[in-house]
């Protein structure tokens, strides 16, 4: 059987496909940003990817992750005044990146649903009009 696609679902397959093969290949090629002022480095802009190790399955991944660290600062006290060698503090969150954790695995399984958001009805559709016709 011969199944026709329309025009709409030629563009839905292009554009799903286009956005999970950027996906991929940012995972792949660990493409992140830097901000830059002058010849210092402020920070990193994660806007794509930081990990492309994740366990989790995406879109169920961490985006966002707080690092601690211990501050040794000498001008941290304790409740009756007394000097502290270190404390457990929490950096601000950062963020992981739009397809963070976004591997092989998750590339072949959106591909074949959105494979799978076109055919599946028409095949399904195809069934009922030959169990009708019986």
């Amino acid at each position: 059987m011969k199944y026709s696609v329309t025009l709409n679902q030629k563009r839905f397959l292009i554009v799903w496909i286009c956005i999970h093969s950027f996906a991929l290949f940012v995972n792949v090629a660990s493409i992140y940003g830097t901000i830059n002022e002058g010849t210092q480095t402020l920070g990193y802009s994660n806007l794509f990817t930081i990990n492309s190790y994740e366990d989790d399955f995406w879109p169920f991944t961490k985006f966002t992750e707080t690092e601690s660290y211990i501050d040794y600062s000498p001008n941290i006290f304790d409740e009756i005044g007394k000097p502290k060698r270190g404390i457990w503090r929490d950096k601000t969150p950062s963020f992981n990146g739009i397809f963070t954790g976004y591997n092989l695995p998750e590339y072949i399984f959106y591909i074949i649903l959105g494979l799978g958001i076109i055919f599946i009805p028409k095949i399904w559709n195809d069934n009922k009009k030959i169990m009708n016709e019986k």
